[in-house]
């Protein structure tokens, strides 16, 4: 069993006073404790920009946190353990990203604000940790369990934050998650549960369909052959940017997709670049396919000529769900593809789901991931960790360079 410290109280001080004039009374022996920052800190920005130029690391050794927010009257204190660097966090602080929201709320808007640091937006969207503290009515919520962030937008790279208890969800295996997969279980709710909706919520998969996807090596792609595969019994074909890999690391490449992300096949796209290509390339999918039928299902994350090639390859009448653009190109689609071939185009964003769903509907889908990663054993990507203050070194990664590709995750307790 985990060793978690007990939560101490502290004085109530008003959230605009500076740092330099607040007090702590915290035990010496939690500043060591390792399930939570031996002091308060962040990141955060003052403008919109790119994220190495706005992005800053806020360390508040003085600060108290204890106490929440006057305007909470209901709510948790989350002690964060963890919380990935997504593509929606980067568009967020280059202020492209809108908010998932369609009603503003003022409260809700505040939670993402540096309660320490006036004008500044604290960043991040995901994340999971430990409540140590509960104010008013917290619903299943209670002191100790280990949750997930269930709402965009709440600003997670920061050691702790106040947030309502319906902004959480908790996990029941949440401290034998910790045990098996440490700081890689909280990437589990943003990209298992895209790849699972964009599964199920678009087209009747049945046992032996093949689904089609490109971007087979990103976080989203790692989930969704896994999950097609070990819940829903499809075979995930998965196509992937070669790049400047060698032969030896393309090759180390394939031998992880195939064995841990449970793909069937795995192509590179730079050999799927003329027609007779691609004709081989159907003929591969349909053998893959119990019905001897092309895909219905394909998911992109990438446009330009790489969704094209997808399009190419689902039968008459299948569905492409578009849920990223990784190249910055747009989705072209012919128009006889649209009239002849009947292709229907939809997009998926995971976030608006978050939102517009019930918190039942979202704890089912957690649960149900995380059961299949402690039961099915379900792989997460791999990752590459970084503190919050080596914020630095987490946007100048070039994930480029390995030969697998791994997500970057800030470890908020220092």
């Amino acid at each position: 069993a985990l060793d978690w410290p007990a939560c101490i109280p502290l004085n109530r001080t008003p959230a605009n006073m500076q740092a330099s004039k607040l007090t702590t009374t915290l035990k010496s022996a939690m500043i060591g404790a390792k399930s939570r920052s031996r002091f308060y800190h962040e990141l955060s920005f003052s403008r919109h920009g790119e994220p190495a130029k706005v992005l800053e690391y806020v360390n508040l050794p003085d600060v108290n946190d204890e106490e929440p927010p006057s305007y909470l009257e209901d709510a948790v204190r989350v002690q964060m353990w963890d919380a990935p660097l997504n593509p929606a966090d980067i568009n967020t602080i280059q202020g492209r990203y809108p908010s998932a929201f369609q009603e503003k709320d003022e409260d809700r808007d505040r939670i993402h604000k540096s309660r320490f640091e006036p004008g500044m937006t604290v960043a991040g969207s995901e994340g999971w940790g430990r409540v140590t503290n509960v104010v008013g009515e917290s619903g299943p919520v209670k002191v100790g369990d280990v949750v997930v962030v269930g709402q965009p937008g709440l600003g997670t790279f920061r050691s702790s934050f106040w947030t309502p208890a319906s902004s959480v969800l908790p996990l029941e295996q949440g401290h034998q998650l910790k045990e098996v997969l440490g700081s890689q279980a909280c990437t589990i709710p943003q990209l298992g549960g895209t790849a699972l909706r964009m599964l199920r919520d678009f087209v009747s998969l049945s046992p032996g369909d093949v689904v089609l996807q490109n971007a087979g090596n990103s976080g989203v792609g790692f989930m969704a052959s896994q999950l097609g595969n070990l819940l829903l019994g499809v075979n995930v074909v998965s196509t992937a940017r070669r790049g400047s890999r060698t032969p030896h690391q393309w090759d180390e490449l394939v031998r992880h997709l195939m064995t841990d992300g449970k793909c069937a096949l795995i192509v590179a796209e730079e050999d799927l670049t003329d027609r007779e290509a691609i004709k081989m390339f159907q003929r591969e999918l349909r053998s893959l396919s119990k019905s001897g039928e092309l895909p219905s299902l394909a998911l992109n994350a990438v446009g330009g000529e790489s969704a094209s090639t997808l399009c190419k390859c689902l039968q008459i009448g299948g569905t492409m769900v578009t849920y990223g653009g990784m190249s910055m190109k747009p989705v072209v689609v012919s128009t006889p593809q649209l009239i002849f071939r009947d292709l229907r185009l939809k997009g998926y964003w995971h976030s608006r789901w978050m939102v517009q769903n019930s918190q039942a509907a979202r704890q089912e889908q957690v649960d149900e991931l995380v059961n299949a990663v402690l039961q099915e054993n379900v792989a997460c990507p791999p990752i590459k960790e970084f503190a919050l203050s080596q914020v630095t070194d987490a946007l100048t990664y070039d994930f480029s360079v390995d030969a697998i590709r791994r997500k970057v995750v800030f470890r908020c307790v220092e």
